[in-house]
């Protein structure tokens, strides 16, 4: 991994640990200390939503209800997906890359593909999965670090049960602790609004907060998130996907990144005003991470 070596240690149980490896691999890429032409400092990650589908109906979510977020049979295009590459290659971007968002990435059936173009493109690139794990063994494990993936994190979600199977495919694959994360996510206890959201208001949590919230939020200022069909929205909880920023098919990742409607979104966020969508509807406090890479915009 290079320079994204010794990264912080993830406890299974503590989400604030997560936002600490994030930041970590944020502050660590070169592209922390790069800026565009207009003085708009790099993003640091970019999330991808690889597929649109899930295997699971899970109650915090919004695929609980189809009528919301039905599970469609999509998938980004390899060529779509090179052009990006190519975009980011051109500018001397390096950073997190991240395949999670709205479904359970390990469906696609272009993984390893997209993997492979991200390394020839983007070989000091740091790329992590986010999954459930039900499609998860040992031996894919590893084929998916031998393709080019450097962190698999699993998510769990029913239970203790699950720890000692995750635990002994972990071993079984012959990676380390820092390739194969396991998290714990079944019960919220006091760090509930770190796990979970009301997804931009999609769902019902029971959360009270008085909406719209009156704080910044960092995701715009550090972190670019591509649908499918390469779609830039806001952010990775607008699942209902009320506004997009730009479109990769035609635009470059400089192009959206500097764009009026990023423009207008940072200046909202940054002055406490989320009286937009989807942010008005949004509980997710913003701050709890990304905070150097937010101060890189203050002039």
């Amino acid at each position: 991994m290079g320079k994204f070596e010794k990264l912080p240690k993830i406890n299974p149980d503590e989400p604030k640990d997560n936002i600490e490896y994030i930041e970590a691999v944020s502050q660590k890429s070169s592209s922390f200390d790069k800026a565009f032409k207009d003085g708009s400092p790099f993003f640091t990650w970019i999330e991808f939503n690889i597929t649109d589908l899930c295997n699971r109906t899970c109650s915090f979510c919004p695929r609980v209800d189809p009528e919301v977020y039905p599970n469609n049979n999509q998938e980004i295009s390899l060529e779509l997906y090179e052009k990006i590459m190519k975009d980011l290659a051109e500018i001397g971007w390096e950073g997190g890359i991240v395949y999670s968002a709205f479904s359970e990435p390990l469906l696609c059936k272009k993984l390893r593909e997209l993997l492979q173009i991200t390394k020839e493109f983007l070989p000091g690139s740091f790329v992590e999965i986010v999954t459930n794990g039900d499609l998860l063994t040992a031996d894919l494990a590893k084929d998916l670090l031998w393709c080019g993936m450097d962190v698999i994190k699993v998510s769990l979600y029913d239970g203790k049960l699950q720890i000692d199977p995750f635990e002994r495919m972990r071993v079984k694959s012959g990676l380390t602790e820092d390739q194969f994360i396991i998290r714990y996510r079944w019960a919220p206890g006091e760090d509930y609004g770190l796990i979970l959201s009301n997804r931009a208001g999609t769902i019902d949590l029971g959360n009270k907060a008085k909406l719209p919230l009156k704080n910044n939020c960092h995701f715009p200022f550090y972190k670019l998130m591509v649908d499918y069909d390469g779609r830039v929205l806001l952010c990775s909880h607008d699942w209902v996907k009320k506004r997009d920023v730009g479109n990769l098919n035609r635009q470059t990742v400089s192009e959206v990144w500097t764009s009026k409607k990023m423009e207008f979104v940072r200046e909202r966020l940054g002055n406490k005003k989320r009286n937009f969508n989807p942010c008005r509807k949004c509980d997710v406090n913003g701050t709890l991470g990304g905070g150097k890479e937010f101060n890189r915009w203050v002039k």
